[in-house]
């Protein structure tokens, strides 16, 4: 395991947002059968997911999702701030990063 002297603090400006990071690319993620298959990569990969849409129909033969659960075609915007936080960042920094996006 990759160990660091520092985090990242994230601010999102979006509507709700999830977010997941790893250090198993997605590629790795697909190939692997079993846990003990995956190689754990040097960097972070994150993902962030706006919308999901629906799985499928009703039954197995309409498998068309609804579409009250369509997620429309139209453009998205979001704004994202990454921030190193060290052993040396005061409570204060962490405070007056929130003020100055």
């Amino acid at each position: 395991m990759v160990e660091l002297d520092y985090m990242l603090r994230c601010m999102i400006k979006s509507p709700a947002m999830q977010m997941s990071a790893s250090y198993y690319s997605s590629d790795e993620l697909d190939r692997a059968t079993h846990n003990e298959d995956l190689f754990q990569g040097e960097d972070i990969e994150v993902h962030l997911d706006h919308k999901h849409m629906g799985i499928g129909g009703d039954d197995s033969w309409t498998p068309c999702t609804h579409e009250q659960y369509l997620i429309p075609p139209n453009p998205y915007s979001f704004s994202i701030r990454l921030f190193p936080v060290t052993a040396g960042t005061s409570s204060h920094d962490i405070y007056k990063s929130q003020l100055d996006n």
